[in-house]
């Protein structure tokens, strides 16, 4: 009788692998919520952080590549930010 391997894992050429789930990204009101916070204060909290974060910019009329560069940087970053909160 042979030994069945889980699920997760595969073998080949000898080798196992297994699988690994990619870590799921915390976002700030779980974080606040674990704290022992009410869903209400953690929900004002995530507000005023959201309000509190700078507002994207734009480079319109820039002639120059480096500061669309800077800029589009800039705004992905904001954005990421704000995708970290709920």
């Amino acid at each position: 009788m042979t030994e069945q391997q889980p699920l997760d894992i595969i073998e080949i050429g000898g080798v196992k692998y297994q699988r690994i789930e990619e870590p799921k990204s915390q976002k700030l009101f779980d974080v606040i919520r674990n704290l022992g916070y009410s869903i209400d204060c953690c929900d004002e909290i995530v507000d005023l952080v959201e309000k509190w974060l700078p507002k994207e910019q734009s480079a319109e009329g820039s002639q120059n590549v480096d500061v669309e560069l800077l800029v589009d940087g800039f705004n992905d970053c904001v954005r990421k930010m704000k995708e970290m909160l709920r």
